[in-house]
């Protein structure tokens, strides 16, 4: 028999989590209280974090290519530097979360309150942006492209967002 592999996941607000698994790599973690998880640059590609508790998680240059974050809680996160390429993060609770300079490509952030968050730099080509309070997030520097999709109405120039040609 082969070594029993574990994954643990520290937190500076739970006890650390350990899980039965060889990779985050789509894991299914949903339903799961990751508030305060130290992901700092692990890779979840795949995964599936459905209406997970992602309160203040640290996800800097971390890789969500592909995962489901759809109906979480990722109030105050720090997801600078992420890779979110596919993600489905739709109907979440991105209240104050730094997107600096994550890639957001192709992501579906439809129906997610995004109040106060920051996506300064951010990648948002071929992002479904049809979000709540997106009035009050950040834009500045973050690129779009004309499969963007905003809310009717909504001018991501007139916040500092800047359109370019794929």
């Amino acid at each position: 028999m082969g070594d029993i592999k574990m994954i643990t996941i520290y937190s500076s607000a739970n006890p650390p989590l350990e899980l039965d698994l060889e990779s985050l790599e789509g894991a299914i973690l949903d339903g799961y209280d990751l508030h305060r998880a130290l992901l700092k640059g692990q890779s979840l590609q795949g995964a599936s974090l459905k209406r997970t508790d992602l309160r203040a998680a640290e996800l800097e240059n971390a890789n969500l290519t592909d995962c489901d974050i759809s109906e979480s809680t990722l109030v105050g996160a720090e997801m600078s530097f992420a890779i979110l390429v596919r993600a489905r993060i739709s109907n979440a609770k991105c209240i104050a979360v730094a997107f600096c300079n994550a890639n957001l490509s192709n992501a579906d952030l439809s129906g997610s309150d995004v109040d106060r968050s920051d996506f300064t730099q951010a990648k948002l080509l071929g992002t479904n942006m049809n979000c709540k309070d997106l009035d009050k997030a950040v834009l500045q520097g973050a690129i779009y492209d004309v499969s963007t999709i905003w809310p009717v109405g909504f001018d991501p120039n007139s916040k500092g967002a800047q359109r370019v040609e794929i």
